[in-house]
Formats: structure tokens, sequence, C-alpha cells
């Protein structure tokens, strides 16, 4: 989605300066051969980016070869290469905090709302999902599911706290609630040592009464909800989303008996979709009327199967 966005600052930088330019995220991951035919674009990072951008600063200076950082792509005499994929990060408690300081610097009112990810990956593959993709892509590299311990995220949070005189936290994880047992864990320590308000994104196939009381028990006050469509055909045969209405409408009441705000996610734009379709989503939203429902236009993400 900012690809757009990263090209026209990289077109900028590069026509002040010398400065090798590298590209990473999602579109350059699912296109890297494209990404780098831009004139701007020196190297492209595929995948999990911690490690390879790490040995390709050692390579520019001089500390090690080229050919040796997996997951870099670059242009050598005319020609694409590619260094192959290095499997997932399996423990993440072992890659430091990430420094924000530059952004909070710049823009002090980002620090009010810390951001942060417990875990990586998703047990679902969405048709329109970059999930879809990237589980293909690291077939056979690890699992594709990974959790930080619960001390280790409280200790980024009290450092944040400290440092950053945070408000409140924003989980960003694909699935804050995958995990029940973790998640017991972790509220029990955030509620005692942290403290602060909360939002994170759940799921419908994995959140049930006990896990609305422990979000609300914990801290939290508003979670974002994928419903997509309200049409169940449409979610299970176009978007591979095996979701019961009966699910969907049991969650918006449990979060409302528990006094937590819900973001609804509706996408437009489906392929197919009539105008009944639109009509339904106005009516449900105004019949359970569970906070704000938020609309989005499909995106046609290269490499998910919708596209």
């Amino acid at each position: 989605g900012e690809y757009k966005w990263a090209s026209q600052v990289a077109s900028i930088v590069k026509n002040k300066t010398r400065t090798p330019i590298v590209f990473g995220g999602h579109h350059p991951t699912c296109l890297p051969e494209v990404v780098l035919k831009e004139k701007f674009v020196d190297f492209v990072i595929q995948g999990e980016g911690e490690y390879a951008l790490l040995e390709l600063v050692e390579y520019l200076q001089g500390k090690r070869k080229k050919d040796e950082v997996k997951n870099l792509y670059y242009i050598s005499n005319g020609e694409i290469c590619r260094n192959g994929l290095r499997p997932l990060i399996d423990n993440l408690d072992l890659l430091p905090f990430p420094d924000k300081e530059l952004f909070y610097q710049k823009m002090n009112y980002l620090s009010k709302t810390y951001t942060i990810m417990t875990s990586r990956g998703c047990p679902y593959s969405c048709s329109y999902c970059h999930n879809y993709y990237l589980k293909k892509l690291y077939e056979g590299k690890g699992e594709y599911i990974r959790k930080r311990s619960a001390s280790n995220v409280i200790q980024e949070l009290k450092e944040a706290k400290i440092k950053y005189k945070i408000r409140d936290v924003l989980f960003q994880d694909e699935i804050f609630t995958l995990d029940f047992e973790w998640l017991k864990a972790f509220g029990k320590l955030y509620k005692e040592e942290i403290g602060l308000p909360y939002a994170c994104y759940i799921h419908p196939n994995d959140f049930e009464e006990k896990t609305a009381f422990l979000l609300r028990d914990s801290g939290c006050i508003s979670v974002n909800l994928g419903i997509e469509s309200i049409d169940e055909n449409i979610r299970r045969k176009l978007l591979y989303r095996s979701i019961r209405q009966s699910q969907i409408i049991n969650i918006l009441e449990l979060l409302k008996k528990n006094n937590i705000y819900c973001r609804a996610y509706f996408v437009i734009g489906l392929p197919g979709q009539k105008e009944k379709d639109l009509i339904d989503i106005v009516y449900f939203c105004n019949k359970y009327r569970f906070g704000t429902p938020m609309i989005f236009w499909l995106q046609y993400f290269p490499k998910t199967d919708i596209a």
C-alpha cells in the first residue's frame, strides 16, 4: 500500500545523493525482480530483513562479500542476482527492541500510542492477504507462526513507558488472541507491570467468552475485527474465511457485554459484489451497533490468490 509513496521518496533521494537505497516489505518480497528494475533501487531484501540488512551494511563497510547475504537481490553486470532465502527467525526474543527515537524526535505525538508486535505469522490463508503468498515462500524454512515470550514483551513495554511516556498500546499482531495460554500469562503480567489501556486485532475463530473476559481484565479497551462481508458464501468461497454468521454476532455481543469497543472491517469492491451486499452491511451495522464500521476497497496485492 505504501509502495508508490516509497518510490517517490526514493527517487528524490537518489537525485540528491549516492547513498545506497534498499527496498523491503511485502511488495518487494512478492516482486523483487520488478522492484529492482527501478532506477532508484540498489538492493531488495526479500522476507524478514533484520539480519539481511545488518549483513548488507557489513558488506558496504567491506566486512563481508555481497553474495553471502541471504535474502538479498541486486544487479551485477546487468543480471539480477538472488542469494537465496534464509530460514525464518526462530527465536524472536533474540531481536533487540526497535529503536523508535528517530520517529519520536520528529513527531512526538506518535509516541503516545506505542505500537508493538508479540508474534509473527498467521494460521489462516485468506485469499486477499499477503500471508497467502508468504507461507508458500517460506515453506520448509521454519515455523511460520512464532511468539515472543511474555517477559520479553513486558520488558520492551517497560522501557517504552519510561523512555517515551506512552499513554496506551496497540498490539499489531495478525491475531493477538491466537494462543489463549500465552495470553493468560501475558495478561497477568501486563496488568501488574504495565497497566495501560490497549487495543489489538482478533479473529472470529479464536475468540470466546473467556477470551473477552481476559482481554477486558488485562486492560483491553478496543479490538479490530475482520468481518469483510456479510455474505457467508462470499466469505467462504471467495475470501477463504470459514466463519459462520452466528460466530460474528456472538463476538459482537461478548465485546459489548465486556465493554470493549469494536472496529469491524468490511471490504467493498469484491468480485461479483451486488448492491444488496452493501445495503446488507449497512443494516447489519445499524442492528448490532458495535462501534465503528471500517470500510476498505479491495486491493489486489500481487501473488495473492484473489489477484
